[in-house]
């Protein structure tokens, strides 16, 4: 039943396409969220991104049962600390690196990064990015942040 709950869960429109076109300037992905490590494992597979953390990792026997759970630190200041690890190991600056995010967890990270993009965000992470994108819903494109790049 969780397995398809999460499968209902969309991308955002021409998230796949840009994800492509990163690749093939050849950008490293990450993603960093507080959410389900399931999620981010999903899309790491689906999108081709080269790192996924997550917050929540959820552990299941055979029979569907949750038998174990790990809480990470990987919202706010967290979500900070693996970028740092991927920075460590591709040895990158900040002003090597970019952020795209949503919350107002993710201010943090975004002050950290040498490009930050608010992507229809909380006003609050729009105020400490480099740039904001707001679109009407049902109108979403998430290409829009690869004139950033």
């Amino acid at each position: 039943m969780f397995e398809r709950a999460l499968s209902t869960i969309s991308y955002q429109p021409q998230v796949k396409a840009t994800f492509r076109e990163l690749r093939k300037r050849k950008y490293k992905t990450a993603i960093v969220s507080g959410g389900f490590k399931t999620l981010a494992d999903r899309a790491l597979r689906d999108l081709k991104i080269d790192h996924a953390f997550a917050g929540c990792e959820l552990l299941w026997s055979k029979s569907g049962k949750l038998v174990h759970s790990n809480l990470l630190p990987s919202d706010y200041e967290g979500k900070l600390a693996f970028m740092k690890l991927i920075m460590r190991e591709h040895g990158l600056k900040k002003a090597q690196c970019a952020f795209v995010g949503d919350g107002a967890n993710d201010i943090p990270f975004a002050k950290a990064m040498g490009l930050s993009i608010a992507f229809n965000a909380s006003p609050s992470l729009q105020k400490v990015c480099t740039y904001a994108i707001n679109q009407k819903p049902g109108k979403e494109d998430f290409r829009e942040i690869l004139r950033y790049f």
